[in-house]
């Protein structure tokens, strides 16, 4: 789960310093608790 988070956070604060000038709507704990939660529903 860490991994997934560092991962995340990592790809948002790179697109959001390219690309964006503020801080992006999702966080990366959000977006990692809906990848998790999708890996879980899909997994059975």
């Amino acid at each position: 789960m860490y991994n997934i988070w560092r991962l995340i956070d990592v790809l948002l604060t790179t697109m959001s310093r390219e690309i964006m000038d503020y801080t992006p709507v999702i966080i990366a704990g959000e977006l990692a608790d809906w990848i998790v939660i999708y890996l879980q529903l899909n997994a059975g």
